[in-house]
C-alpha cells in the first residue's frame, strides 16, 4: 500500500476553518494551522497508522472544557506555509497593528 498523504487525511477530518498563518516562538517561523474534528474513519486510520499520520503534521489532542464538564477531541494540521504566504501575513499583521495605533490616536484626541 502506498504510504499516506495530508490529503487523504483531511478528508477524514470535519475542519471547522480555513487555513491560518501563525507564529510559533519555538521555531522562530510562521506555520499553517488549522483545527477539526475527527470522524470514525479519521479514528479507523490513526489506529492503524497513528506515527505516519503524526508524520505528516496532524495531531490530536483532548480540550476539556471545565465550565460544562465535557471534553472533545480536536485534530491540528500543521504545515509549512509558502513565502507568498508568510509575507501576506506579515503585511496584514503591520496593517492591523496599523490601524490598531489609529483607532488609539482617535481615541486620545
Amino acid at each position: 500500500m502506498p504510504s499516506l498523504k495530508q490529503e487523504d487525511i483531511e478528508k477524514l477530518i470535519k475542519w471547522t476553518g480555513d487555513w491560518r498563518i501563525v507564529f510559533v516562538k519555538s521555531k522562530e517561523d510562521h506555520m499553517k494551522v488549522r483545527n477539526g474534528t475527527p470522524t470514525s474513519g479519521f479514528w479507523d486510520l490513526w489506529r492503524e497508522k497513528k506515527d505516519e499520520i503524526k508524520q505528516l503534521g496532524i495531531y490530536v489532542k483532548k480540550v476539556e472544557d471545565e465550565e460544562a464538564n465535557t471534553s472533545e477531541w480536536v485534530v491540528t494540521a500543521w504545515a509549512e506555509p509558502s513565502e507568498e504566504e508568510k509575507e501576506k501575513s506579515k503585511e496584514e499583521w503591520q496593517e492591523k497593528m496599523a490601524n490598531r495605533q489609529d483607532e488609539s490616536e482617535e481615541d486620545s484626541e
